[in-house]
Parts: structure tokens; C-alpha cells; sequence
């Protein structure tokens, strides 16, 4: 589809690019150095070198964002909890397939924006300078930049900063001063992202604000219904349901909850984030992804508030349970996703769609024998037999 601007149609995010950048530009430089001395080093940008660094760029970039997490739980716990329960949504949701199978998608980046907005909202508590709210603005235009859907997370801003309004004990004319100066900074924040954003948005879409989506979604019949959620669907069915998926999520929730007890600030923010994140992807008719999905990928932004929940859930029993303990009950559940990606590589289950249970059960403890010299075959030549 050729744009009226000239331009050639693309739905997907600027983001992952502007993160991708810095290797990519290396290898891109490297390879024009060598062609300018009559090496034949390929610069399309489509060869193994850029495949290679933009790969290992989201591999680069998941780590620090489950570094970020884990900087976030440990100050509240001891320290091996704290990674325990990180490192386990990772390796039992969704992340760890858009990681390393699918890193040229924007879910594993969408994690780590996310990441780092919990991180800086932690770092800058109690937001009580205007640099605060700077910071957490250059975040959220970051989030935005990655994936639009991300524009949610100025709910939980707005609520914010209306907290603090109420929570501060001065004059009302101290605290409208105070909510114009956060608000500022935030915005100005926000716009050293969103700037140049827009500006890519005017000259190849021709607007200054522009969903990407629009014209993918009018084609497949894709639309948002605001008052009919699919709440139960998105979290339990069998089509892709977030808990159906990646069950170790419900215990992360438990520990959202408990987490509430211990930093209500801390709690209602990661819960903020989810719950914004899930109401939305549960109004649109592709709540499922929409086609070949690896679990409930739409809320990949949602998954560091799900691992600091994990942090938690597991921090509440450890004074019942020692570490190796809820290190094997954690386990349990990576060994699952394991095995669940196992069998959405071979085929065994259907990549869309709903999913048989009882044909999932069984699949899962056959998978590997009945597969073993083809997971072989993939794993020394990363191509199918």
C-alpha cells in the first residue's frame, strides 16, 4: 500500500528500530568501511551481520529489563527471592519465546520499556521535584515509541499526579502550583520522544498523531468495543488466555495483591499498569493476537508488574518455605514453557485458534521423545529437517 505522502505502508512501531539503532549502525558502519577498501561486505541491512546484532540487541535489551525488575523487588526482600521470582516469569510466560524465537517482533522490547518505566517511577519515589516527573515523561514517551498501546500508561501518570495533589499537606494554591509544575515536566518529558514521533508520523503518514494500525486493522475487520471486554476470554480461554497460557501468572497476581499490603504506592502502580493494559486488549476483536500468537502477546507490557508480583508471591512464603523449595515449585512451571514451545515449533498444537486441553496435556509429555531427532536438527542447524 503506497501512502498518499509517497511512502510505502508500515504498521508496525518506530520503537524497536530507535532501540536496534546502535548495533545496527555499527555493523552498518563496519560493512561500509570494508566495501569503501573493495571488501564485498554486504549494506542492505537484510544479511546475517544486521539479523545477527538486532537479535542479540533484544536478547541485550530483555536481560537489562529483567535486571530493571529485579532492582525493583530486592529492595523489599532477600535478594535470591527477589531473582528467583523474576527470572521465573521470564522463563515461564511468553518472554522467553518473543526472546530468542520471535526478537524481531516488538514484545521483548515492550518489556523492557516497561521495565524501565517501573524502574525510573522507583528510583524518582517520592516525586516531589519536577525532575521526577521529567524522567518518568521520557520513560512514558519511550513506552509510546515502542508500542502506541503503551499511551495507556497516561492513566496511571494523570492518576498520579492527582494523588499527589491530595496527598500533599499545603494550601490549595501550593498544591495547584505544585500539580502545573509535575504536569509541565512531565510533558516536556514526554515530548523529547514524542517530538520527533510525531514529526515521523507527519512526513510518512501525513499527521501529526497517526495509529499505524488503522489501515491493517480496516482490512481484517479489527475493531475496539469499549463496553464489551472480554475479560474471562482474554485471562482464562483457551485461545491464547493469559492464565490458561501461563499459569504461573495467577501467583503473580496473588502477590500483586499482597504486595498492596506492603507499598501501597508501589502495589496500586503495577496494578495500575495491569489492569489498564488487560481491560484494553480484552475490548478489541483480536484480543487473541490476532493470528499465530505464542500466549497472550498483546500484554507483553504488562509482564514486569507480573514479575514483581512473582517476587512477592514468593517472598510470602519464604518464611514457610526455604529457597530450594520454591526454587522446585518454580520449576515446575518454566519446564512447562519449555515444553509449551517445544510444541508450538513442532506443530503439535496450533499456532491460532483455540487449543485442545487434553490434546495439550498429553502433548506436552510426548512431545520431546516423539520429536528428538527433529529438535536436534533445529537446535545445531536452527532450520527444520
Amino acid at each position: 500500500i503506497t501512502l498518499p505522502t509517497g511512502f510505502r505502508y508500515n504498521q508496525w512501531s518506530a520503537g524497536p528500530a530507535l532501540l536496534w539503532a546502535p548495533l545496527y549502525a555499527a555493523v552498518h558502519g563496519a560493512a561500509a568501511l570494508l566495501h569503501s577498501v573493495g571488501v564485498a561486505a554486504p549494506t542492505s541491512g537484510y544479511e546475517a551481520p544486521y539479523l545477527f546484532v538486532t537479535a542479540w540487541s533484544t536478547t541485550l535489551y530483555t536481560l537489562v529489563g529483567v535486571w530493571l525488575v529485579y532492582d525493583i523487588a530486592r529492595r523489599s526482600m532477600h535478594e535470591l527471592v527477589a531473582a528467583l521470582g523474576v527470572i521465573t516469569v521470564w522463563l515461564a510466560s511468553p518472554l522467553l519465546f518473543y526472546t530468542y524465537s520471535s526478537p524481531f517482533m516488538s514484545h521483548a522490547l515492550d518489556f523492557f520499556a516497561g521495565a524501565l518505566f517501573l524502574w525510573v517511577w522507583q528510583r524518582t519515589r517520592p516525586a516531589t521535584s519536577g525532575w521526577s516527573w521529567f524522567w518518568r515523561g521520557v520513560v512514558f514517551g519511550l513506552c509510546i515509541f515502542v508500542r502506541v498501546q503503551n499511551v495507556l500508561l497516561g492513566g496511571v501518570l494523570a492518576f498520579a499526579l492527582l494523588w499527589n495533589l491530595l496527598a500533599t499537606h499545603a494550601s490549595w494554591w501550593k498544591r495547584i502550583q505544585m500539580l502545573l509544575r509535575n504536569g509541565l515536566a512531565l510533558g516536556a518529558g514526554a515530548a523529547v520522544l514524542l517530538a520527533p514521533l510525531m514529526l515521523f508520523w507527519k512526513v510518512v503518514y501525513g499527521a501529526w498523531v497517526y495509529n499505524t494500525y488503522a489501515i491493517t486493522s480496516q482490512l481484517d475487520g479489527i475493531h475496539m468495543d469499549l463496553w464489551r471486554p472480554r475479560l474471562l476470554s482474554l485471562a482464562f480461554s483457551n485461545d491464547h488466555g493469559l492464565f490458561f497460557w501461563s499459569p504461573v501468572l495467577l501467583f503473580s497476581v496473588i502477590g500483586l495483591l499482597y504486595l498492596l499490603r506492603q507499598d501501597l504506592e508501589l502495589g496500586m502502580l503495577l496494578i495500575g499498569v495491569a489492569a489498564l493494559q488487560f481491560y484494553f486488549v480484552s475490548t478489541l476483536t483480536n484480543w487473541n493476537g490476532g493470528g499465530p500468537s505464542f500466549g497472550a502477546r498483546l500484554l507483553s507490557g504488562t509482564l514486569p508488574s507480573y514479575a514483581v508480583g512473582m517476587a512477592f508471591f514468593l517472598h510470602s512464603l519464604h518464611g514457610w518455605l526455604r529457597i530450594r523449595w520454591l526454587a522446585l515449585l518454580c520449576s515446575v512451571f518454566i519446564i512447562w514453557n519449555f515444553l509449551l514451545i517445544v510444541q508450538y515449533a513442532m506443530g503439535t498444537i496450533p499456532r491460532s485458534g483455540a487449543i485442545d486441553p487434553v490434546q495439550l496435556w498429553r502433548s506436552q509429555w510426548s512431545v520431546v521423545p516423539d520429536n528428538l531427532e527433529r529438535i536436534i536438527n533445529i537446535l545445531l542447524t536452527r532450520r527444520a529437517s
